[in-house]
């Protein structure tokens, strides 16, 4: 109660309703116009920082159980409401033969699909105008940081392990029994799993909604690109993650950029809203003895503030991936998209902090390619000569804007990530200066995060950023993978 009441910054706990035995039961019942602001605004916070339902409509809310915020982002905010599922997936191995559009059924979220996955965590670590989830400048001023650049698997590095790719489980013998209609295991197995899903009231066809195999039920439906079908077993996961995510990342933030132009093209919302662009083009980096901060060159009006540059790292990268790799439509959206990027740069600055009406009409378009491009992204095959060439693109000055130091940190991020597939030793050395982290790459962990104590880290670093040494880094990398320098 303590720690909710800390977030929310009044006694939320005593709005909630109580059944006949006192119990909470999990509903707040807000009496007067204050504490129905209070509530709208703790809401607003609990839909990142608790597994808060999204909304009355949200097709998952027949699954949820009373909310319990002291749980904070509990293992439900991820996998979905567990009423209906939670015994199964660890007592029933039948469980995991179910394939996930009928696990759905039963209010879980597929997060072995990749795209679903980063989506789901762009959804918070970027922001959604759809969920709710969207800090704001003005919460800055309340307290909040602003939001770092998100890499999925650097920041997914700092959660309990508990889950593996299908190519390191090593030993699939007992799912194999269980997934043999013969054996005892697939037998006392079933009874639970057809329970849970006649107690839901869903029908359940084992002969039709259960998987042939364990590796089936838990892979990507196969779809061909130009350089073959994903492989479960024998893809890079890691890579295709660094890919995958990227492109979900830059996806959430251009939606979020879209829908609150949209908002604010209809009078709905305040116009300029300052959390959608670049930071430091407005907050310069204090360098005293270095001389002034190096700002990326762009090709958009001086002195209007232009859409951050960080998600297009990872997002530019997935799409150079897809354009070599990538069959149809994946291929077609991805020569679409450096141009309408660029539509969506000339609206934002067009006028000082740009025309939103163009924006969102321009944000629609790039979305909708993304989709297509994240989609291909997914599903196609990622060999050793894809994570090289991902490599390759990330250490190239021309590709990666090494002026801008949050672009820098999502491509030192992502070559961390890819270290392991790439047979690079000493993965948590790489863009590191003796014990020095220049780029404040190191994530806090646990379960309280200050601010005080992280963001003046994160500031310093970009104060003394340098971008000549990390451009000699990256050629270092390059270099370790055999490769000579990049093209001019």
């Amino acid at each position: 109660r303590q720690l909710v009441n800390r977030i929310a910054g009044f006694d939320l706990a005593a709005l909630v309703l109580r059944d006949e035995a006192g119990r909470p039961d999990g509903l707040v019942d807000p009496q007067t116009d204050e504490d129905r602001r209070r509530v709208e605004i703790a809401k607003a916070c609990f839909r990142c920082h608790a597994t808060w339902p999204q909304a009355a409509d949200d097709p998952q809310a027949p699954h949820r159980r009373p909310v319990k915020l002291a749980d904070g982002v509990s293992c439900e905010a991820c996998h979905g409401p567990a009423v209906a599922w939670g015994t199964l997936a660890h007592q029933s191995p039948v469980w995991r033969l179910v394939k996930p559009e009928v696990k759905a059924q039963l209010g879980f979220t597929d997060v072995r699909n990749p795209l679903v996955k980063a989506r789901l965590c762009a959804s918070c670590h970027v922001g959604s105008a759809a969920e709710g989830k969207f800090v704001r400048h003005e919460w800055y001023a309340a307290g909040h940081p602003p939001l770092p650049g998100f890499e999925q698997t650097a920041f997914t590095a700092q959660m309990p392990p508990h889950w593996q790719p299908l190519a390191e489980k090593g030993n699939f013998r007992w799912k194999s029994e269980a997934a043999d209609p013969r054996s005892s295991a697939y037998l006392d197995g079933l009874g639970p799993v057809r329970s849970a899903f006649q107690l839901a009231r869903v029908e359940f066809r084992p002969e039709e909604q259960l998987a042939a195999s364990y590796i089936a039920a838990n892979s990507l439906p196969h779809a061909a690109g130009a350089a073959g079908a994903a492989d479960p077993l024998a893809d890079r996961a890691r890579t295709r993650e660094v890919m995958v995510a990227g492109l979900a990342a830059l996806e959430a933030y251009v939606r979020l950029v879209g829908a609150y132009a949209g908002e604010a093209a209809e009078g709905k919302a305040p116009w300029p809203e300052l959390a959608l662009y670049d930071c430091t083009a407005c907050h310069h980096p204090l360098r005293t003895s270095l001389g002034f901060a190096e700002r990326p060159q762009r090709r958009t009006p001086p002195g209007r503030p232009p859409l951050a540059l960080w998600p297009r790292v990872l997002g530019e990268a997935g799409t150079a991936l897809v354009s070599a790799r990538g069959g149809k439509p994946g291929q077609d959206a991805a020569g679409r998209l450096p141009g309408l990027l660029q539509t969506l740069d000339e609206a934002a600055t067009r006028q000082p902090f740009g025309d939103p009406r163009a924006m969102h009409a321009a944000a629609e378009e790039v979305s909708e390619a993304l989709g297509e491009v994240a989609r291909a992204a997914q599903h196609m095959r990622y060999d050793a000569a894809a994570s090289r060439q991902a490599a390759l693109w990330l250490t190239d000055p021309v590709q990666v804007e090494t002026r801008d130091v949050a672009a820098a940190r999502q491509a030192a991020w992502a070559l961390r990530g890819l270290a392991a597939e790439l047979n690079l030793p000493g993965a948590e050395r790489l863009f590191a200066r003796g014990e020095e982290d220049p780029l404040a790459l190191a994530l806090p962990s646990g379960t309280e995060r200050s601010v005080l104590a992280h963001l003046p880290v994160w500031l310093s670093a970009a104060a003394r950023y340098e971008s000549a040494w990390f451009r000699a880094e990256l050629d270092d990398v390059r270099r370790r993978l055999g490769a000579g320098p990049p093209a001019p």
